[in-house]
């Protein structure tokens, strides 16, 4: 509402201006009777002049409408759409003066090169203005050209040229904390001159609220001294201590004419990621084993950066392991960039997007969970995250360095980086998310049945999993399940699971929904009711689902975040954390026994050729199937683990050959409890783990497990990634 009211005061505005050309104009046509030549050329200047001024003005107007904007709204940060309204009353003022008083006026927006402190800030073709921002110089700009001819004054073919700018540098910062204030040396100019009367300029100063990390509180303005030049000594209050050597400002300038020019006084932060995974992984197989992790490509991160410079991955937070920077500014997402470096030295621009969080209560616990993607068009906030990814290759790899900066160009747009990712969201048959190494087929109330593998999952959320370039299905993957339904001399195995539908995230937010998201794309099921897989019944009487998918590009596994509360006590055979069907495909398969006798972490080999159901004790962290030239592996979270052995009694992994129809399904299992004991969950119960599901090449040989196994370490908490700050500049 307020952009259209400004808008329309520009019209008026606009009128008014025409109206005093049309007073000029009556004025000339007047002198051109009386006949005097001399009198005649002095208003041909003063008339080219006055349509110079009028047109200046009317740029002025245009260029403090959509600098305030910007400056001051948290979504408004659309410079073509101002264009687009300037470039109108442009031409309507051009067509009206034409029309009504015999002046001919041709627009002109060319491009336009102004130099500052050494820079050229360029306004190209048919832009008029444009706002460099955010960084310690700041410069608001328009340039515009009128080719003017008026017949009746014998004008022809005069170029008048409107250039309206406010430039503001930040040289020097200062404080002095006795005094409790803090200073600046900035350098103010307007359409190239010095700007020597501050009495109508406004000048707003912000600073970090430190104990509200994340605010920017406003600065009491204690004095302006002129030093000349342009140069003016800012004092203000409170003291603001200096931070990874710099002292953290927003500094907002509006002229008199209303137009604002942004600085900072600081305009990158690097941060150093470091590795925290072993360089070996052991096993015990008649001894202990050691695989060296020499060589690991598929060791990336796929990380999320808060406000707060914590570090998520998955289910972890690490904290800052240093004192925090200043906070990333709140400006335009679209703005932000990302650089990567393995020696600080040398930088690269890298994907990256960004997501809302929310922090909500789930059965009384406060959790963080996404959104939806964040708007590219708003401001940086407190609810945003940076995702990006960090890679360590080799061993030798201990430390990354990653660069959060943003672009001073406030036309500066969201970059779309080549990607994997999309939603082949083609209903009825397909609801896929789809990267490189997945396509997963997401099976809810909206999509019932699996493509080609024939079974109606009657609302049931759970994961197709298939090739992504076949399109061949692997079967379901389930999340979670409890309890048997029995129907005559059969009993059926996990009767109860989430039922509900996944919300999918796979491009950005608001205007921008055109563009896809770079690194994730992600789906959402919050579910209350638990769904019979066999009979179609709903239940609303036994527990909450809560759980986050993610499919990744460049990557060769899909996390599944997974929350679960009890809501009624219930007792029954069969408790499944976790299942996954193979498809037939996988000859072998193999699961790590956390402890046999006085060993540790005993792998266990086998092939698909035992009974329908065998049952294995003491499961731990990874298990994996492989062969016919796949593998596929899951690794659990300790958390996963600690709730298979909390929450449940006597966990067993497990492993079905067969489907309830005789089809060959060769799953992998992660039981609570074995199938043929009962079990009771008590109300109140909670608990939350992840799942990676990770896709590698395998032939059908003994060992084959040990490739993915090198991986497993790095999805466990205590190997999590580490962050601190590098420097600010």
């Amino acid at each position: 509402m307020r952009g259209q009211v400004t808008i329309i005061s520009v019209v008026l505005i606009a009128l008014f201006l025409l109206s005093l050309v049309s007073v000029v104009m009556m004025h000339y046509y007047e002198v051109h009777n009386i006949g005097s030549i001399e009198v005649k050329t002095i208003f041909m200047a003063e008339a080219i002049e006055s349509i110079k001024t009028d047109l200046k003005r009317l740029l002025a107007l245009v260029l403090a409408n959509a600098s305030r904007t910007y400056a001051f709204s948290p979504s408004e940060h659309n410079l073509t759409r101002f264009r687009a309204y300037a470039l109108e009353h442009f031409e309507r003022w051009a067509v009206l003066t034409s029309a009504e008083y015999g002046a001919v006026v041709e627009l002109r927006y060319p491009e336009y090169i102004y130099r500052l402190a050494g820079r050229d800030y360029v306004i190209q073709e048919g832009y008029v203005f444009k706002l460099y921002w955010y960084k310690r110089s700041s410069l608001s700009i328009g340039y515009i050209e009128a080719n003017i001819s008026i017949p009746a004054l014998g004008i022809y073919n005069v170029t008048a040229r409107a250039l309206v700018s406010l430039s503001v540098s930040i040289l020097e910062v200062g404080h002095s904390e006795g005094d409790n204030v803090t200073w600046l040396l900035i350098n103010v100019t307007a359409d190239g001159i010095p700007v020597s009367d501050i009495s109508g300029v406004n000048i707003t100063v912000l600073y970090p609220d430190f104990e509200d990390y994340g605010y920017w509180a406003e600065a009491e303005l204690v004095g302006a001294e002129y030093l000349g030049y342009g140069l003016w000594n800012v004092t203000v209050r409170p003291y603001v201590p200096e931070i990874w050597g710099v002292i953290p400002l927003r500094l907002y300038v509006t002229d008199y004419r209303g137009i604002v020019a942004s600085s900072l006084t600081y305009e990158a932060i690097t941060l150093k990621i470091v590795r925290n995974t072993p360089d070996k992984v052991v096993y015990y197989d008649s001894g202990y084993k050691t695989i060296l992790r020499t060589s690991t490509p598929d060791e990336v991160y796929t990380v999320e950066l808060d406000w707060k410079f914590s570090l998520h991955f998955l289910l972890n937070e690490m904290p800052l392991g240093t004192e925090p920077p200043p906070p990333i500014p709140p400006i335009p997402v679209k703005q932000l960039r990302l650089y990567k470096s393995a020696d600080g030295v040398n930088w690269r621009l890298a994907p990256m997007q960004v997501e809302l969080w929310r922090t909500v209560v789930w059965h009384d616990r406060e959790i963080d969970v996404p959104a939806s993607p964040a708007d590219p068009a708003y401001w940086f906030n407190r609810s945003c995250r940076l995702v990006f990814q960090v890679s360590f290759p080799t061993s030798g790899d201990k430390c990354r360095y990653v660069m959060v900066t943003w672009e001073d160009d406030c036309d500066a747009d969201l970059i779309e980086w080549p990607t994997s990712l999309y939603f082949d969201y083609r209903p009825p048959d397909y609801k896929d998310l789809v990267s490189e190494t997945f396509r997963i087929e997401l099976i809810d109330l909206e999509h019932r049945v699996m493509r080609d593998y024939g079974y109606d999952y009657h609302g049931v959320a759970a994961l197709g999993l298939r090739e992504p370039e076949t399109d061949e299905a692997y079967g379901p993957a389930n999340i979670h399940a409890y309890g048997t339904y029995v129907s005559g001399w059969v009993r059926y195995l996990g009767a109860w699971r989430p039922r509900g539908v996944w919300k999918v995230f796979s491009s950005y937010a608001g205007a921008y929904s055109w563009a896809r998201l770079p690194v994730r794309v992600f789906a959402i099921l919050n579910a209350t009711e638990v769904g019979n897989v066999y009979t179609g019944e709903a239940r609303t009487d036994y527990y909450d689902t809560l759980a986050v998918l993610y499919v990744i590009n460049g990557t060769r596994y899909a996390p599944c975040l997974v929350r679960i509360y009890w809501k009624h006590t219930k007792t029954d055979y069969g408790f499944w954390m976790f299942s996954c069907m193979g498809g037939g495909r996988p000859v072998k398969y193999m699961y790590l026994k956390k402890q046999e006798d006085t060993k540790y972490n005993v792998s266990k080999e086998y092939q698909y050729d035992s009974g329908s159901h065998p049952e294995y004790s003491y499961p731990n962290f990874f298990c994996t199937h492989w062969g016919s030239g796949i593998g596929r592996a899951v690794f659990l979270s300790l958390s996963a683990v600690d709730a298979l052995y909390d929450i449940g009694r006597d966990p067993m992994f497990a492993v079905t050959k067969w489907a309830p129809d005789n089809r060959p399904q060769h799953s992998l299992e992660y039981e609570f409890c074995s199938i043929y004991d009962s079990i009771t969950v008590h109300a109140g119960s909670y608990y939350e783990y992840w799942f990676v599901v990770y896709m590698y090449e395998a032939t059908n040989d003994w060992g084959e497990w040990k490739k993915a196994y090198v991986y497993s370490v790095m999805f466990l908490e205590p190997y999590a990634p580490s962050i601190e700050v590098a420097s600010v500049s």
